[in-house]
């Protein structure tokens, strides 16, 4: 880490976040959320990383998210805004949602619709 930072290899983006849908935990895969930003596309973020950002009230209204992206790790997530309480909490994700390739990578932004994300089993 210390060496992407000193090569300015190290990417700070703030989010504004309108909506969140929360992903149980299945066994130690880590947090996942859907969050809908204030441009209409979703953000997808999951991993173990995310268990502190929750135990400090994440998801937030607006955050900080700072990556390594060559190592491929987050290194912090900052809250810039008060705590947002996911609209739904949904079942964990499925064996035929991870065979079927449905979930996204860690970090994707996309346009989703996020009605259908709440909705889903």
């Amino acid at each position: 880490m210390a060496r992407e930072a000193a090569a300015g290899n190290v990417k700070s983006t703030t989010y504004m976040i309108r909506d969140a849908v929360a992903v149980e935990e299945c066994e130690d895969e880590g947090l996942s959320f859907y969050l809908l930003l204030d441009d209409g596309r979703t953000l997808f973020l999951s991993g173990q990383y995310l268990h502190g950002p929750v135990e400090a009230g994440f998801p937030w209204t607006s955050f900080e998210l700072v990556q390594a992206p060559i190592a491929g790790y987050t290194v912090r997530i900052v809250a810039h805004g008060p705590s947002l309480r996911p609209s739904r909490t949904r079942a964990p994700f499925t064996e035929t949602e991870y065979k079927s390739g449905v979930i996204p990578d860690d970090g994707t932004i996309a346009t989703r619709d996020f009605d259908a994300l709440k909705n889903a089993v």
